[in-house]
């Protein structure tokens, strides 16, 4: 049975789908970026940046080490806590977009106490560019086609 074909079993069964070589662990050069925004309290980012990390790169068939995760301080703000969640296409939020949120919201609730908004900001490949070359952002695992 060729790897393809014993990859597609895997999906079906698994709910995985294919994870470009550029993404795994395995891969040489600069490594693709996730970023997430957080907008909240220092404690509460110096409490969830790591674990938020791990469960993004687990959800999205990363490595952690792909998923970047910086605060942003804001004046004027509420008790609330922001996430924005940088994906590359408009497909990822919607195949994903629920069950990140979910997950995310559940892993917060269980360590702080707050209300917690979960938001995507869509930046295509095309627009993703390190010291003026193109680069490759970390992909949810809705691509199939291997590359």
């Amino acid at each position: 049975m060729s790897p393809r074909k014993s990859a597609s079993r895997f999906e079906r069964s698994t709910g995985a789908v294919h994870v470009p070589a550029r993404l795994q662990a395995n891969h040489r050069g600069p490594p693709a970026v996730i970023v997430v925004e957080f907008v909240g309290a220092e404690e509460a980012f110096q409490t969830l940046s790591e674990p938020i990390r791990g469960e993004l790169a687990r959800r999205l068939g990363l490595r952690p080490e792909s998923i970047l995760v910086r605060r942003l301080v804001t004046q004027g703000g509420t008790e609330t806590t922001e996430l924005w969640v940088e994906l590359s296409s408009e497909e990822q939020v919607f195949r994903r977009g629920r069950e990140i949120a979910e997950a995310i919201t559940e892993l917060v609730q269980q360590r702080i106490e707050t209300d917690l908004w979960v938001m995507f900001r869509v930046v295509p490949l095309s627009h993703a560019f390190l010291n003026g070359r193109p680069r490759a952002r970390g992909r949810a695992n809705t691509e199939s086609s291997p590359e």
